[in-house]
């Protein structure tokens, strides 16, 4: 499934990189029925499979709700229908990708190439029901902040706060559409690469941050990733740079070229800042005791990637040279592929993504949820 799907995007890519840049709706509205079939039709595949089913099979019987309201009234909505699970994977997706890729064929000037690095970067996060749905919702708000709609924006951030808390963080995205110097960004680019390499990160007093915090949903949630020890393992400084270098290329690529590329699209500046921000947070975050926390709340600035890689192609003139940067980007997005799926690799468990598994695929797999 990951591989033909894969498949379909990079030659559909191609085709729309190559052949014409003319948008389809057509071809919009065939692979958003893919995707919904995809993670609709799905089965024991994906994070959180467990807590997710057993809430959606009890949802009506409970006295008192476990997750954000949004969530809860949408499957209660379902349940009080049907009983079948798979009903309400059908309709959690129609209603993520209706707005993911109505999102992308506004914001993208190659709305393919940019579906398949979504695909390949956020395959991890299927099965993160609630944040997901938050996640495609803001992006649905970025033509708001565009249009410096006040009030359609923070009303649409905060309808996606309903589905998940770190939705709160997009708040900043109405402030993003101005450039700033290019020192401006090196500055701070520079400080955060330090911070990185220093490693100071890792020696902050995160118990005593808990307890300065009190109870409540964010440190629980930071109290819980700390004491699993998720990014506290040491990693080499070769490792190190090679993860910096992979986020460094695109973002050098576009302020160097920043003045040729913003008038490609009305939404450069917004996503230019908003993927400094992503890449800012990442350098400062990576491999440290916050990762996996900050790392939730970046999902939702990550996007900003997947709408600027095409515009970089503006850059290269001739076909030869284009086809050489499809090509990396094609084997860019295959790597992002192979890591979301081993984000879910863990000794003696079941991946939670591989093989994929649904009601139809691979049904009679036997999978360890975990």
């Amino acid at each position: 499934m990951y591989i033909l799907t894969f498949l379909i995007l990079a030659i559909a890519a191609a085709y729309s990189t190559f052949i014409t840049n003319k948008k389809s709706l057509f071809f919009l509205f065939v692979i958003a029925l893919w995707f919904i079939f995809h993670d609709g039709f799905r089965w024991e595949t994906g994070t959180d499979w467990a807590p997710y089913q057993l809430y959606f099979r009890d949802c009506l019987d409970l006295e008192i709700t476990y997750f954000d309201i949004g969530y809860d009234v949408i499957n209660v909505f379902v349940r009080t229908f049907t009983e079948q699970y798979s009903v309400f994977l059908i309709v959690h997706a129609v209603i993520i990708y209706s707005l993911l890729v109505n999102s992308i064929s506004k914001y993208s000037v190659n709305s393919a190439l940019s579906l398949l690095l979504l695909y390949c970067s956020m395959l991890s996060y299927m099965g993160m029901s609630r944040e997901y749905l938050a996640f495609a919702i803001c992006v649905f708000s970025i033509r708001y902040a565009m249009e410096r709609k006040m009030i359609k924006f923070y009303g649409t951030v905060l309808f996606a706060c309903l589905f998940h808390k770190s939705a709160v963080f997009f708040f900043i995205v109405y402030f993003l559409i101005n450039l700033r110097s290019n020192k401006y960004y090196l500055y701070i680019l520079g400080t955060a690469v330090i911070i990185s390499i220093s490693g100071i990160i890792s020696y902050l007093p995160i118990n005593q941050i808990l307890l300065i915090l009190g109870n409540n949903v964010v440190s629980d949630k930071l109290d819980l990733y700390y004491n699993l020890k998720y990014g506290q393992d040491a990693v080499s400084l070769t490792t190190t740079l090679l993860s910096l270098g992979r986020k460094l290329f695109f973002l050098f690529l576009l302020i160097f070229y920043r003045d040729t590329l913003k008038n490609k699209s009305p939404y450069f500046t917004i996503l230019f800042n908003m993927y400094f921000i992503s890449n800012i947070i990442y350098i400062v975050f990576n491999n440290t005791p916050l990762q996996i926390f900050i790392s939730r709340m970046n999902l939702y600035f990550n996007v900003s990637e997947v709408l600027l890689i095409p515009i970089i192609f503006y850059l290269f003139k001739d076909r030869s040279t284009k086809m050489v940067f499809y090509i990396f980007i094609v084997f860019y997005s295959a790597m992002l592929l192979v890591k979301s799926i081993n984000n879910y690799e863990m000794p003696g468990k079941s991946n939670l993504l591989y093989p994929y598994k649904g009601i139809i695929v691979n049904s009679d797999y036997y999978r360890e949820m975990w």
